[in-house]
């Protein structure tokens, strides 16, 4: 048997979508495995064991309504066609059929009410639960006098996350927001986790056995308006700011709600050569986290920097966020 070479799968977040703490099944890893990736395969797909309930760092992507004037949104998981080792329950579909990223087509499977986890073969830790974040926080959000914002219960396990497109579940690994956007206004955030050259994306019976791509994105998580998403050229963002969709969450009222609260990366100062201490630094870009808006892929060599079209056009409403 051949001994698998360690990688670091990193997990790439864009879009609407809240980092919090809240109480969570835990789940243990697999334990790490040295055999060839055909037998890896068909023992993944075994769900961890259960073990007591224990706070956890969560992710958690909403469902957007319509009816407030915001364009449709889409919570996926991306991945590169040559990643895929297994697929069980999710049916993997084209993101992109005109647009090859490395003579490699980009796949997504379509997240609707699912809980997911990822499950990582090498050593991570400490735990993330309470994990000090440098996003933007929901309750930097305008309100009325008097008025403090507190999150729907209808985003938290106590309701099942009824309003959740889905959860992440993050117990472990490493994690950093960056910036990326329209003039790096726009917070991402970033999971890396050690594992033995294949990631598990476990939901329910579903299951995803990738092959984690050193120094490039192994999965983008995604909740951005579809148009956008998919590179449609004709899409335009709708007149309504999306970060309605945080105001929404946390009960401010949309007349009242603005983000002039929220941080912005001047408020921290992306970490460059003359400012290696800022807590921010910029998002690495490469052809796997370039969500396209048209044509063909552009950026120069994997891991160039620069900002892609398509991350280009989205800005700071659409940033990543934390509760509380």
């Amino acid at each position: 048997m051949g001994t698998i070479t360690a990688a670091t799968a990193i997990i790439h977040f864009v879009g609407l979508c809240v980092f919090t703490t809240q109480t969570r099944p835990a789940w243990t890893d697999l334990t790490a495995k040295s055999v060839p990736s055909s037998a890896y395969a068909r023992e993944a797909p075994t769900r961890p064991i259960q073990q007591t309930a224990v706070p956890y760092l969560v992710a958690v992507l909403p469902v957007v309504d319509t009816s407030s004037g915001i364009d449709s949104h889409k919570a996926l998981i991306a991945f590169r066609q040559s990643q895929v080792v297994l697929a069980n329950g999710w049916k993997p579909s084209l993101l992109r059929s005109d647009v090859p990223y490395d003579h490699d087509h980009l796949l997504f499977v379509e997240l609707t009410k699912d809980q997911v986890s990822f499950v990582a073969t090498g050593v991570n830790g400490p735990s993330l639960a309470g994990f000090p974040l440098t996003l933007p926080s929901l309750k930097k959000l305008y309100t009325k006098p008097g008025l403090t914002p507190n999150m729907n219960a209808d985003y938290t396990q106590a309701a099942s996350y009824v309003q959740a497109a889905a959860v992440f579940d993050l117990p472990v690994g490493s994690l950093n927001a960056c910036m990326a956007g329209q003039n790096n206004t726009r917070f991402d955030t970033l999971l890396k986790l050690n594992t033995d050259c294949f990631l598990l994306i476990v939901s329910g019976t579903k299951t995803l056995v990738l092959k984690a791509l050193d120094n490039d994105d192994t999965v983008l998580v995604e909740n951005l308006p579809w148009g956008y998403a998919a590179g449609d050229p004709k899409y335009a963002p709708s007149p309504t700011p999306h970060y309605h969709v945080y105001c929404d969450m946390v009960g401010v009222d949309g007349n009242t709600c603005t983000s002039t609260g929220f941080p912005k990366a001047t408020d921290h100062g992306l970490a460059s050569s003359t400012n290696s201490t800022a807590p921010i630094t910029q998002c690495k870009y490469n052809a796997m986290n370039a969500p396209l808006e048209r044509g063909r892929v552009t950026v120069g060599a994997r891991g160039s920097k620069g900002p892609p079209p398509g991350t280009a056009a989205a800005s700071f409403e659409c940033s990543n966020t934390q509760w509380p």
